[in-house]
């Protein structure tokens, strides 16, 4: 298992929810008062994504580029070793 701290644990937990991937304005158009809750500043994008891309550097979440109102963006999507990682976090 990865070690991750809070905001990792709580953002992992973000895109699982998120079957086809999310990206950092989606997040904050769904789950803006969450992320303020766990130390997340939603006034910047790069703040979340760069949480996001610290699960892709340990292979927790993919990334793929796609269009997202007329914007080019960063997609996360979870992996196998992402879900086994957050239902571990969950057992404890």
């Amino acid at each position: 298992m990865e070690k991750m701290t809070q905001k990792q644990i709580f953002a992992l937990g973000l895109v699982a929810l998120e079957e086809k991937g999310i990206n950092a304005y989606v997040a904050i158009e769904k789950y803006a008062t969450q992320l303020k809750n766990n130390s997340i500043d939603t006034q910047k994008i790069n703040s979340i994504n760069a949480t996001f891309a610290s699960l892709a550097s340990k292979g927790l979440v993919e990334k793929e580029k796609r269009v997202y109102n007329d914007k080019l963006v960063t997609f996360y999507i979870i992996t196998e070793k992402g879900l086994a990682n957050l239902n571990k976090e969950e057992e404890k």
